[in-house]
């Protein structure tokens, strides 16, 4: 059971200094880089004196960006809403607005929309340009019933409304994963989750807490197959969340290649009726992978 998920990701860098723990693209980041990047977020958001239970909105896609924002938030002791940039500007301002936030932390790509933001936004990258004084993160202990963060339904019935998630509970959701899925540092995560949803936050946070290494898949990869699966091969993954929907694409597109896949040893599907027939194939072509 994770005690604290901050200082468990911080002993994975003691253990794992220099271990990848992200990939993005061709982008490359070990353990001792994304401390001290999200550090620095940590000391701009106390500098500003945002702290415990506040919210700091991330307006951002997917990306080492993101994973960077979110550690930084939790360092700081404060609460992130996630909201991907396909959201409607209208709406991610109401949500940022009925959730309080004191901040939005943005990237190059959500800059103009950013701006309609009406409270304190910055960019990530500027944050990032900070002097790397060193920092030391003091919060030893966060109350379970303290808020982590805050996530949006999808408004389809009317006004989206927001879900708050204290610690205790993503603590406990972080836990089962890394048992269920036997999270180690030798495992291999693919994150393909939207930040908006709740998918994506044991994507992000599990994996670290044990040392293992993130695959972030951009959005175009997502988009194309071939692309997904290259990325799933090259990379060696071999914990993958997906719909049935998609996974029923990948099975098809995997057919006469499945032997390239034989790292993939989890296999989870989420989100929609998982049909035995799907079961039936996807065992067919990956008869070693256990499917959740």
């Amino acid at each position: 059971m994770i005690e604290n998920v901050i200082q468990s990701i911080r002993d994975s860098v003691k253990k794992y200094p220099d271990k990848i723990a992200l990939v993005n693209g061709e982008l490359k980041f070990s353990y001792t880089e994304i401390e001290v990047m999200s550090n620095k977020v940590c000391k701009y958001l106390t500098d500003k004196s945002i702290g415990k239970e506040q919210v700091v909105a991330i307006y951002m896609d997917r990306s080492y960006l993101s994973v960077i924002s979110v550690l930084g938030i939790l360092k700081a002791g404060a609460a992130f809403l996630p909201i991907d940039t396909k959201t409607p500007i209208k709406r991610a301002i109401f949500m940022a607005k009925i959730s309080n936030a004191k901040c939005v932390i943005r990237d190059n790509e959500s800059t103009e929309d950013a701006e309609d933001f009406t409270i304190s936004n910055a960019n990530i990258h500027d944050i990032l340009m900070l002097s790397e004084e060193e920092f030391c993160y003091m919060n030893k202990t966060i109350d379970d019933d303290l808020l982590a963060y805050i996530l949006f339904t999808s408004g389809s019935t009317g006004l989206p409304k927001g879900a708050m998630i204290e610690h205790g509970g993503m603590k406990n959701h972080l836990s089962e994963k890394i048992r269920l899925l036997n999270l180690s540092n030798e495992s291999v995560v693919a994150h393909n989750a939207s930040i908006s949803f709740d998918v994506s936050v044991w994507q992000m946070l599990a994996p670290l807490c044990v040392g293992a290494t993130i695959i972030i898949y951009p959005e175009e990869s997502i988009l194309n197959i071939k692309s997904f699966l290259n990325i799933l091969y090259d990379n060696k993954v071999n914990v993958l969340e997906v719909v049935p929907t998609y996974l029923s694409l990948l099975i098809s597109e995997m057919k006469n290649h499945s032997y390239y896949y034989k790292d993939l040893k989890y296999l989870i599907s989420t989100g929609e009726v998982l049909t035995k027939s799907l079961v039936d194939r996807c065992f067919d072509i990956l008869p070693d992978v256990i499917l959740l």
